[in-house]
């Protein structure tokens, strides 16, 4: 669920995420959990008859903005039965969306334990998709999480944990048995059947008036939300079903960080949502069709219409290392290098800018500034201080998840940082700037 923007006359019309299960939604996606049809049911939201035939009900306005000839929407807002092969879609930012067509789900090494724990207890037999019962599926699977659990309480493991490579080479062979029926069988089994508490309404009361009305519902809504996100993170989170899916060959990728696992596997409904589409145009300002294309798993052909990407051939990189500047917190000294630094660059530059942490005061900072922004263009010195460290095991995931190996993975690396070097001064600085070679 998401905001959707219908466009008319070049006005947008808002429709705001107002489906008060919304969190309970998302917050059970993040588990590995798909529990929408539970939660957004009859049998659990009082909203739910009215949601779909009024005005102000998300359904009804989902439904209404979908009619539309133009929306503007999050891509796992679209309803996937939409037949969209006679639409456009322009993609903004290709890069960062196709790169975000990931699941990842992280829990302690129990949550797996206790999954397999629910198929051996179990005690059922299955005649579809095929005749199995379910300690037989216990047995198949035993000796993966044997495994893995060893990995996690006995191998050594360094301030990055265990990586994926090292994962697979300590499991067992894949019995083939373990086929998509048995992990179909085995979702069913480690399914919850959750049943949200529903909250109560309080009824427009003339001596309270309307806003009052609406803002106890809504204070009780709020607490009835808490206490099912509170119920819902008591269930195991679902690492086992993309384990399974990985070890049988799928794409994506394995983390063993202490006694948390990290699993990350490719979003397929995202992925498909985007190519149910008849024609894609993707808008990015360091366009790399080679990450959209695996992103967003396109399978047709690629056409690249025009690439405006600034001139680099005046531009000079230079990476200095700050001691104290490797963490959240940043170091009394650090900070004061940092204001010795801005003060020399100024009085050689006097329209320098800067880019760093909001926190420690900076007018420029990340996540907000390095993007999307045209106001360095011509500046004869950008400096930036503080980079976000990117964790290269997620980026490893990631990649695993899009190719199925990390053959080529430095070089994908590499791109992305000069990606992101290229969205810091987004537009070309011009040709008045001397022209010299890069550092690195």
């Amino acid at each position: 669920m998401a905001i959707l923007k219908e466009l008319k006359n070049g006005d947008r019309i808002d429709i705001e995420m107002n489906c008060p299960q919304t969190e309970l939604i998302n917050s059970s996606r993040a588990m590995g959990h798909d529990l929408e049809h539970q939660i957004c049911s009859n049998k659990n939201c009082t909203l739910y008859k009215d949601c779909s035939s009024k005005s102000g009900g998300y359904r009804h306005d989902k439904q209404q903005t979908l009619k539309a000839s133009k929306i503007r929407a999050a891509l796992e807002s679209l309803d996937p039965s939409l037949d969209k092969s006679k639409f456009i879609t322009l993609v903004e930012e290709a890069d960062t969306q196709a790169r975000g067509c990931l699941k990842t789900v992280k829990a302690p090494i129990g949550d797996l334990i206790a999954a397999a724990q629910l198929i051996k207890l179990a005690n059922s037999t299955f005649n579809a998709p095929l005749e199995i019962t379910s300690d037989e599926i216990y047995n198949l699977i035993e000796p993966y999480i044997d495994a893995f659990s060893r990995l996690v309480f006995e191998e050594k493991q360094g301030r990055w944990g265990i990586n994926h490579q090292t994962i697979m080479d300590n499991m067992p062979p894949l019995d083939p048995r373990i086929d998509d029926d048995v992990i179909a069988i085995v979702e069913h089994i480690i399914n919850p059947n959750f049943e949200a508490e529903e909250s109560d309404v309080v009824e427009y009361d003339r001596s309270l008036g309307r806003g009052v009305s609406k803002a106890l519902t809504n204070l009780l809504q709020k607490e009835t939300t808490t206490r099912n996100k509170k119920r819902l993170e008591s269930i195991p989170k679902n690492l086992l079903v993309p384990l399974l899916k990985i070890l049988k060959g799928d794409r994506g990728g394995i983390q063993i960080n202490h006694n948390e696992v990290t699993i990350t596997t490719p979003d397929r409904g995202k992925q498909n949502n985007v190519n149910s589409f008849g024609v894609i145009v993707c808008l990015d300002a360091t366009g790399d069709h080679e990450i959209a294309r695996a992103g967003f798993n396109l399978q047709g052909p690629i056409i690249k219409i025009k690439q405006a990407s600034p001139q680099l051939s005046n531009l000079t990189v230079y990476q200095t290392e700050l001691a104290g500047l490797k963490s959240r917190n940043i170091s009394d000294r650090a900070k004061a290098n940092i204001k010795t630094y801005q003060a020399k660059i100024l009085e050689q530059y006097p329209n320098a800018q800067f880019i760093g942490s909001k926190s420690h005061g900076f007018k420029n900072y990340w996540f907000n500034h390095n993007r999307g922004e045209n106001k360095f263009k011509g500046l004869d010195y950008l400096g930036v201080f503080w980079l976000p460290c990117a964790n290269v095991g997620a980026m490893q995931m990631e990649y695993l998840s899009f190719y199925g190996t990390l053959d080529g993975f430095e070089s994908y690396y590499q791109r992305l940082i000069e990606a992101e070097i290229i969205q810091l001064i987004r537009t070309a600085p011009g040709p008045a700037l001397p022209r010299s070679t890069n550092h690195h």
